[in-house]
């Protein structure tokens, strides 16, 4: 086993737990948007574990990656339905939470098929939740550093965290299915991401750290 692959195969994915036993640590502490983020944890480690478990056992499992979006995006626009005050925004997002899972469902059907990486859906997803990061900094912002609350300052690790993961996977979700699997620069890209990923990890390790009761 390569140390590229091993890195972004194996260390990566288990990095996850590091967030989860930070929350597990943290959870009388946790307010709502925090425990959405932790739920969304577990969700993509247990799918993540299926989905290599499924690999090496030499089963299809690109299918996964269709139900994980749909399932991921309605969990991330929970937190920032949660977490943002502008009442427009906020019946926006319960309108896409409806809407998303739909508009996948209808990519297998119709689009892409279950069996191809979606290179529809997923960059949607990016573009709507790097919106919502954006929208989350700059409401954030207007309150003094110094006068935010230990949950205020919780969730601008978390959405900074998301911010910066997603503003990057934007472009890998888009040219997915045009890497050349097992070639340098495919094993590059799958680096790069993983290494956002763990990025991501970290800041939610950070905001759950963050938490006070």
């Amino acid at each position: 086993m390569s140390g590229s692959y091993f890195y972004f195969s194996v260390l990566v994915p288990a990095s996850v737990l590091l967030p989860i036993v930070t929350a597990v640590v943290r959870y009388g502490s946790l307010d709502k948007p925090q425990k959405v983020i932790f739920f969304y944890l577990i969700f993509a480690g247990l799918v993540d574990e299926i989905a290599s478990q499924m690999a090496f056992h030499h089963i299809a499992n690109l299918w996964l990656l269709h139900v994980y979006t749909a399932i991921e995006t309605v969990l991330l626009l929970w937190f920032y339905k949660l977490v943002l005050s502008d009442k427009l925004v906020r019946k926006g997002i319960v309108a896409v939470m409806a809407l998303f899972p739909l508009l996948c469902a209808a990519n297998i059907v119709w689009g892409q098929g279950i069996m191809r990486y979606n290179t529809y859906t997923r960059p949607l997803e990016a573009l709507m939740l790097i919106f919502l990061g954006i929208a989350y900094f700059f409401e954030s912002s207007h309150a003094a550093s110094d006068v935010k609350t230990a949950s205020q300052r919780s969730l601008s690790w978390l959405n900074v965290g998301m911010l910066l993961y997603f503003s990057v996977a934007f472009f890998f979700f888009i040219f997915s299915n045009f890497l050349q699997q097992g070639t340098a620069f495919s094993y590059f890209i799958l680096v790069c991401h993983a290494t956002f990923v763990l990025v991501m990890y970290l800041f939610f390790t950070i905001g759950f750290l963050k938490c006070r009761n």
